[in-house]
């Protein structure tokens, strides 16, 4: 795609490109080369370990390659770098659900129905899981 090139591009200039880097890696998630995704976000949290949208994005990707204890750890980093917003307890949720841990997936989704946002793409799916 276009936009994939222009990032790619801006990467060239500048390999540390945060918004470059993070785009990238959504890019490469959404058309399904997670492991290309998982390289991005890697970098990405090497050079900026406490910026909360590359441990969600990163822990999102782990969950979906099926590496759940690392996906957990990033949602947790999530939750402390910023408690107030629930995509951090939702995807924790999703963590412990795999892992049959059922009293903490609960715990997880009711504080991120608690936190919200309510318009984001992920609150129906807890709003589902918990009623």
């Amino acid at each position: 795609t276009e936009a994939k090139n222009l990032f790619e591009k801006a990467l060239e200039l500048y390999p540390k490109n945060t918004i470059a880097l993070v785009y990238l890696a959504k890019i490469e998630m959404n058309e399904g080369n997670l492991n290309k995704a998982k390289e991005y976000s890697d970098f990405l949290l090497k050079y900026n370990p406490d910026y909360f949208t590359a441990n969600i994005l990163s822990g999102i990707i782990n969950f979906k390659l099926k590496n759940f204890e690392s996906a957990l750890k990033l949602f947790e980093k999530g939750k402390s770098l910023i408690p107030f917003n629930g995509i951090s307890y939702y995807y924790a949720g999703r963590v412990y659900e795999e892992k049959k841990n059922f009293s903490l997936a609960l715990k997880n989704y009711e504080k991120a129905l608690e936190l919200g946002p309510k318009e984001a793409t992920w609150y129906r799916d807890c709003y589902l899981q918990v009623y």
